[in-house]
Parts: C-alpha cells; sequence; structure tokens
C-alpha cells in the first residue's frame, strides 16, 4: 500500500539555480542533499510546504524538466507490489534495487503513456511537517497530461494500484496529496505542471521578481518557467 505521494522528481543542468527558485527565492527547506554511493549522482531533497521536489542533476540538456513522481509506501511492499503490476502488463524501466544513494530501494514503472512513476521503499520519513512561506501557502495539486486513450487506465493505477481517492473524474487525493488529470495537448507534458496556492499575486510576483525571475500574471494567477524548463502555477486563494 502507498503512504504518500513522496515527491516529484526534476532534472536540471544546474543544482545551484534550482536552490535560488525553491529555496532562496520561494522559502523552501532543504532536507536531504546527498551524492549517489558511486560519487557520480547527486541529488537534493527540497520541502516545498506540504510537497518535496527532488532536483537530479543531468548532464544532458535534452533530459531536463520534471521526470516522475514518487510514492512511498507503506513497510517492505515493493516486490510483491512490482510482481503484481508486471503480471498486469506495466513496463517496468527499473526492476527494485538499492536506491543510488543507499537509502532503501526503488522502481520505476511507467502508466503505458509516458508518466513514469516510482515506488519507493525506505523507513525513513523525510518529508517534514508542511508549513507555508511568504511566497506561498501549499501546494494544491500536480497536472498531469494523458492521451484520452490512457484516462482510464491511469485513473485506475491512481485508484486501485496506488489508493488515491477519486474526487471526480479528473482529480484524485491521497491525504494533502492530489493529482488531477487533463488531456495532452501540444505544448503540454506528461508530468506538466505544479499549482501552488498563494495569499496574495501581488506580492508573490513582486518577490519572484526581485530575484530575477519573469512570471506571468492574469488576474490573480502567476505562470512561471523553472530553471530546467519547469511549469509552476500560483493561485491566489
Amino acid at each position: 500500500m502507498i503512504k504518500e505521494l513522496n515527491h516529484v522528481g526534476l532534472r536540471m543542468l544546474d543544482l545551484d539555480k534550482g536552490l535560488h527558485l525553491y529555496r532562496d527565492t520561494l522559502g523552501g527547506q532543504v532536507i536531504l542533499n546527498a551524492l549517489s554511493l558511486d560519487g557520480k549522482g547527486h541529488i537534493i531533497y527540497v520541502q516545498m510546504g506540504n510537497t518535496v521536489i527532488e532536483l537530479i542533476l543531468t548532464r544532458d540538456a535534452a533530459a531536463q524538466g520534471y521526470a516522475h513522481l514518487a510514492f512511498l509506501l507503506k513497510g517492505k511492499d515493493l516486490d510483491a507490489m512490482y510482481e503484481k503490476l508486471l503480471g498486469q502488463g506495466y513496463a517496468f524501466s527499473m526492476a527494485p534495487k538499492l536506491a543510488g544513494t543507499g537509502n532503501g530501494r526503488l522502481a520505476f514503472f511507467d502508466n503505458g503513456a509516458g508518466l513514469t512513476l516510482e515506488l519507493v521503499e525506505r523507513t525513513e520519513d523525510i518529508r517534514r511537517t508542511p508549513f507555508a512561506t511568504e511566497a506561498f501557502q501549499k501546494l494544491d495539486h500536480i497536472t498531469v497530461c494523458v492521451p484520452a486513450d490512457h484516462l482510464a487506465d491511469t485513473a485506475r493505477i491512481f485508484v486501485q494500484e496506488l489508493g488515491f481517492v477519486r474526487e471526480n473524474d479528473r482529480r484524485f487525493r491521497l491525504g494533502d496529496d492530489v493529482i488531477e488529470m487533463e488531456d495532452m495537448a501540444p505544448g503540454r507534458g506528461t508530468l506538466d505542471n505544479l499549482v501552488f496556492h498563494i495569499k496574495d499575486a501581488a506580492a508573490t510576483e513582486a518577490l519572484l521578481r526581485q530575484n530575477g525571475y519573469a512570471p506571468e500574471r492574469q488576474g490573480n494567477e502567476l505562470a512561471l518557467t523553472g530553471p530546467a524548463g519547469e511549469k509552476l502555477v500560483f493561485v491566489q486563494e
């Protein structure tokens, strides 16, 4: 069973640029900064209120952007879940193995339409108590875009395999974690954007501009493209 939507993976060429946005500007907290056991990989977990963004160093410019959604399992269920999903025909790009940092085990599979999902098994709970900052109140939801012929199967994964509650045809909740599905369209990514609630659109816009960013504003909504090409949306409550 799934405990939580643990983090969103984000590949980027320059981790310092990621820290400048998510930690220094938006007020996130670094909760893990680790090299892989072989010294080749580098990840930084930044908690953003009620969610975590995993900054992953890549040397491939074309690989930048949102990489995966990661789900933390309850207990040691990874092997059983792997066998179950494999038996149902899902393709795994990585079978269960020791995490690169040595902290727990993980596996990656695909929804059949390009959405990469990570299953994580570890005893350490890295997510801290949710918090708000000057820039944002909380993450409202993560938007994924799915082709029409994969909507039903992707919804089945969220509900039957991952334990989310279906709030409507396109919105799924597990505790405070929410995923919304939208139709795939030109210019959109499979893992398309993160939507944050904010108190004051003008104040958040000013903060972003003071730190060198250029958000687009429409009414009480801001849209920002991050250093790896990732899309962030800020909506005034």
